[in-house]
């Protein structure tokens, strides 16, 4: 099931990257306890929306991130709509982050 969803991530990042009509961005906070907040947003741009409504992802993909723990928002901003993905907490060896990260260090954490 995690390389279906790997595939599907990669593949969606292809296909929306060289298209130019999407946003993704990761970032992942390492704490000093070695605990890390871990968030990745997936958007669209509403022109794409607009042409075609099949390009949010689907029920079963959804499901599977909240079978990984992970929790779901819906997220809409600057004419982007998509899915706010977040976990906190986690241990860094009991999951894997399949995008550009941007580490920020809490001090007492």
């Amino acid at each position: 099931m995690r390389k279906r969803i790997i595939l599907c991530i990669l593949l969606l990042l292809c296909i929306v990257s060289l298209a130019g009509c999407a946003r993704i961005k990761a970032t992942i906070t390492i704490k000093n306890n070695g605990k890390a907040d871990v968030e990745m947003i997936f958007v669209i741009s509403d022109s794409l929306n607009a042409i075609n409504d099949n390009t949010t992802m689907s029920e079963e993909t959804l499901d599977e991130y909240r079978e990984l723990g992970y929790k779901i928002e819906e997220y809409k901003e600057d004419g982007y709509t998509g899915y706010l993905f977040s976990q906190k907490n986690i241990t860094l060896n009991d999951k894997y982050v399949l995008s550009t990260v941007s580490v920020t260090n809490q001090k007492g954490n």
